[in-house]
Formats: structure tokens, C-alpha cells, sequence
């Protein structure tokens, strides 16, 4: 499951309220193997200088590295600023800490 939202996604954590499905797909992993995970359910237009957040969810867990402070930027390339989240153990439940995404991002 992938959801997304316009803005901060502060006091959202623990419900799907404001969240937009964009990805609701079984996807086979292997463990050692990057994964691709598909295509989108739609495009997701982001104008400079917005934020949008995004929640991935998989029954099975999902890969990222440990996180240290929630919002700081762990990752940009001058364009796209990627921040550290809050890591849930279930779907909008069950805070474990923080995380760094760990994967790939394609953009125009």
C-alpha cells in the first residue's frame, strides 16, 4: 500500500483520514533483491516549494534504515529533499521509531 498527502503529515500518523490510496497491489519481494513495486495508481504533481508525504505499508514489513530526527533532510539531489519519517509497526498503528526511506524515487 502506498498513500499520499499534500503538506506535513504531522498528526496523521495513526489514521487514513487526508490520505489518498495510490498504490493498493500485491507485490512478490525477495529478500536481498531490490524490488520493483509498479507503477502508480496516478501521477503526483508536486510544485516547488510544497511538501507532500507519503506512507508506504506491507504486511511483511518494508526495508529503511534507522531514522534519528523526524523531518530532517537525509537525502536531496537540489530538486527533491527526501525527510526521515515515523516508522509504524502496523497500518497507522504502533509507532517504533524513525526511518529513512530506503529505495528509489523516479521524477520529471
Amino acid at each position: 500500500m502506498v498513500y499520499t498527502r499534500s503538506g506535513d503529515y504531522t498528526g496523521s500518523e495513526f489514521n487514513d483520514e487526508g490520505w489518498t490510496s495510490i498504490l493498493d497491489a500485491s507485490v512478490q519481494a525477495v529478500k536481498g533483491e531490490l524490488t520493483n513495486i509498479g507503477q502508480l495508481n496516478r501521477d503526483i504533481l508536486i510544485a516547488a516549494g510544497q511538501q507532500q508525504s507519503f506512507y508506504l505499508y506491507a504486511k511483511k514489513g518494508i526495508l529503511y534504515e534507522e531514522g534519528k530526527n523526524q523531518g530532517d533532510t537525509f537525502a536531496s539531489d537540489g530538486v527533491v529533499a527526501i525527510q526521515e519519517g515515523v516508522a509504524l509497526k502496523k497500518e497507522f498503528q504502533q509507532e517504533v521509531g524513525y526511518s529513512k526511506f530506503s529505495g528509489g524515487i523516479y521524477y520529471q
